[in-house]
């Protein structure tokens, strides 16, 4: 039996959750949707225990920033990944809720499928025992620079520094030719 990755969205949209529902469900991830509260998400995360949680980085009662730090000190030993999603394009705001713990930060609006990915893919990273398969196999130049992106923030290398952009590059140009790691 295949295992379903369990994803709560918290949102008071009914239509967007709709929305989801009906496009993770081609990818193998059941939905459950919460309220857009804060503490509201927090008690359902303890209930249902899901793999991924899915909210907005202002809420009602407590945001996302709380929402992080509450997880980070339950004494739950599976916690779930939390992606955090804002209508505001707002740089400080994004670093803050990444080094609070967030594994991805997303702009409204965004494209279900690509929602998807990430999910599929930022999970495969945390369970690698338990690879799930994209669904058309296909890793674009853009999944391809959000992966390495991804993975130079896991291993702690700040976006500030200096170097930080030649490196990303650097990476994935040997990603894309492996000649060219012996040019790095």
């Amino acid at each position: 039996m295949e295992k379903r990755l369990k994803i709560m969205v918290a949102d008071n949209g009914e239509e967007f959750g709709k929305v989801i529902d009906k496009a993770f469900a081609g990818y193998g991830m059941d939905v459950s949707l919460c309220e857009k509260d804060g503490k509201k998400l927090l008690e359902q995360i303890k209930n249902e225990n899901p793999d991924v949680v899915l909210a907005d980085v202002f809420m009602p009662n407590l945001d996302i920033l709380g929402v992080l730090q509450s997880i980070k000190a339950s004494d739950n030993p599976k916690k779930p990944m939390v992606m955090a999603m804002s209508g505001f394009d707002n740089s400080r705001l994004e670093k803050e809720t990444l080094n609070a713990g967030a594994s991805f930060y997303f702009l409204k609006p965004f494209d279900v499928d690509t929602l998807a990915k990430r999910i599929i893919q930022l999970s495969n990273w945390q369970n690698e025992t338990e690879p799930v398969v994209l669904k058309n196999n296909v890793l674009t130049d853009n999944d391809l620079q959000l992966m390495v992106t991804e993975i130079i923030h896991q291993i702690g290398v700040p976006a500030h520094i200096k170097g930080y952009n030649y490196l990303r590059e650097a990476i994935i140009l040997s990603v894309k030719d492996n000649e060219m790691i012996n040019a790095v």
